[in-house]
């Protein structure tokens, strides 16, 4: 019966060598590259893609360039680079597994198992076996592997990626079903999507400290901070809309027009009020917004409109709208269906707060 085997260096087992370049020969580094951090390519030719590293900061945003030709990519800021499994190390740790003789590093075989996967190949340890001994395999007693470990194993092989927002909160890129979403590591629903997964691949539960511990350690290890926003993002000469559907498909618009993508590197953060936006469809008119509101005046029209596109400009200082009217003539109405126009929610109304503060006088002098 073969046994399982843990990696060694491929320089000295051919069989592993073989397993490696099969692994690589089913993996087109772009296609990967286009999967993982497709938003931070910034410029694509027919021979290389040139990437903002994910890593650091970058004025070129530049710096990470894939090799579409030599199957190989190099980061000139991190100087780092190599093949497509440590391409992979690279996104999902921001580490790079080099002369490693003997075991491998989870990172190393995280990236593999991730792209065997994808390729429909067999991790190492079942390259080779015939269907029954896989079966067979999976069904011993596994080596001494602590849940946490596996879990955190789980979370890599999925293609999820740890990183923190501008808050220094610790967030989770996580593919769900068929898209990509991001979940606060802190959150019930973080704790749901790992056991769910856990149970899906061993069949029992894992602790809730568990869990916990996976999250933390993500957290302290997350070598990506990025910027997350809300409904609306500006990103270079882009503006992108997040629906809040399910499927967190996007609009994106730009000077040639607007499209919806899936984005699987997303930018936005939700929460529990938002709701969805409808689907929108070309060849619409703004001014026909006048038309479901009371507000006659042409100039008061026309400030009216310009305000509802500041709402999308979330980069900048935005004036508030102001409805006055007497009783009755439809102001939080109106209110209501603006708000539902550029960002639906359970709240449609708020009013100010009636807490009073105590004022100080401070005496100051000259």
């Amino acid at each position: 019966m073969k046994l399982l085997e843990e990696e060694q260096s491929t320089d000295n087992i051919p069989v592993h060598g073989k397993y490696y370049r099969d692994l690589v020969a089913a993996s087109d580094i772009g296609e990967v590259a286009r999967e993982l951090i497709r938003d931070r390519i910034t410029e694509e030719t027919s021979e290389k893609l040139y990437c903002d590293c994910p890593r650091h900061t970058s004025i070129s945003r530049k710096s990470l360039q894939v090799d579409l030709k030599m199957q190989l990519w190099k980061c000139w800021g991190c100087n780092l680079g190599g093949d497509v499994i440590q391409f992979v190390e690279f996104i999902q740790t921001g580490h790079v597994s080099k002369g490693v003789k003997g075991p491998q590093p989870d990172s190393h075989r995280t990236a593999r198992n991730y792209l065997a996967a994808r390729a429909k190949m067999p991790i190492l340890g079942e390259s080779g076996l015939s269907q029954e001994e896989m079966e067979e395999n999976r069904e011993r007693p596994k080596e001494k592997r602590s849940p946490f470990n596996k879990l955190l194993d789980l979370f890599h092989t999925s293609g999820s990626v740890a990183f923190i927002d501008q808050y220094d909160s610790g967030w989770a890129t996580m593919k769900i079903e068929d898209h990509y979403e991001n979940i606060r590591i802190s959150s019930p629903k973080f704790t749901r999507t790992m056991l769910n997964m856990y149970f899906a691949a061993y069949g029992e539960a894992v602790a809730h400290e568990t869990i916990e511990l996976v999250g933390e350690l993500l957290t302290a290890r997350a070598a990506e901070t990025r910027h997350l926003y809300n409904r609306y993002a500006w990103v270079d000469d882009r503006l992108l809309i997040d629906l809040c559907r399910p499927d967190w498909r996007v609009i994106e618009v730009s000077a040639e027009g607007w499209k919806i993508t899936e984005e699987t590197r997303p930018l936005f953060r939700r929460f529990s009020h938002q709701r969805p936006m409808p689907l929108p469809n070309k060849g619409g008119e703004i001014r026909k917004v006048l038309g479901y509101l009371t507000v006659k005046d042409t100039g008061n029209q026309a400030l009216l409109l310009v305000w509802l596109c500041t709402c999308m400009l979330e980069y900048a200082p935005r004036p508030g709208l102001i409805i006055y009217g007497i009783q009755g003539s439809s102001k939080t109405t109106a209110a209501e269906f603006l708000r539902w126009i550029v960002d639906p929610s359970v709240i449609l109304t708020s009013s100010l707060s009636t807490i009073v503060l105590p004022f100080r006088k401070i005496e100051v002098g000259v």
